[in-house]
């Protein structure tokens, strides 16, 4: 009698397990195009398109990868935003960075609004130029630092059948500025996006 509840309760974990997965893989009936999403004119900042090498395309699904240009005051950035449905799709971009012979000579994380951390980095290439690189991952709900905390959530979100619908990788990269004034834009801008990423949970 024993063996025979244990074999009910294993098979109800396994049906909501698969019933947590099919969930986990639905999309919503509209699908979300991030270029359509972020404005081109965002707290100042101005963009323009930039294009993507198409190894890097290779990656995405068609509409899952932003990548602009912005300008404010003279100073520039670009702003890469993957946008997907597949957690698949969501990878380190420290492995890029790396890949295009910037060495990493800092990290460190830095606070933004409603108490959420991106990673901050300082780059350098063998040229001798720097830059300023900011990163971070979002299931729309919250803002994470840290991958391995961010695939950790999305799992248990799944099992739970709390899941959202779409993820994305947000970065941000431009020359070292000395003051650290610029870093503060970067700040307001990364906030900025972060509520445009946020107002998608509704739709």
């Amino acid at each position: 009698m024993k063996k025979n509840k244990y074999i009910i309760v294993i098979a109800l974990l396994l049906i909501s397990l698969l019933l947590a997965n099919l969930s986990f893989r639905q999309v919503s009936n509209e699908e979300i195009v991030i270029s359509k999403i972020i404005p081109y004119t965002i707290d100042g900042w101005t963009g323009k398109d930039l294009k993507a090498d198409k190894a890097t395309l290779g990656w995405f699904d068609e509409g899952e990868f932003l990548f602009r240009m912005y300008e404010k005051d003279n100073k520039k950035l670009s702003l890469a935003i993957i946008f997907t449905n597949k957690v698949s799709h969501i990878h380190d971009p420290q492995i890029c960075y790396r890949g295009q012979g910037i060495n990493m000579q800092k990290q460190s994380l830095l606070a933004l609004e409603a108490e959420s951390k991106v990673n901050y980095i300082l780059g350098k290439k063998t040229d001798g130029s720097k830059y300023d690189i900011f990163y971070w991952y979002s299931d729309l709900k919250r803002v994470y630092s840290s991958r391995k905390e961010f695939i950790t959530n999305i799992s248990i979100s799944k099992f739970l059948d709390k899941n959202s619908a779409y993820f994305a990788l947000i970065a941000i990269v431009s020359e070292k500025d000395e003051k650290d004034g610029n870093i503060e834009a970067k700040k307001r801008l990364a906030n900025k996006i972060n509520e445009i990423l946020s107002k998608q949970i509704q739709k």
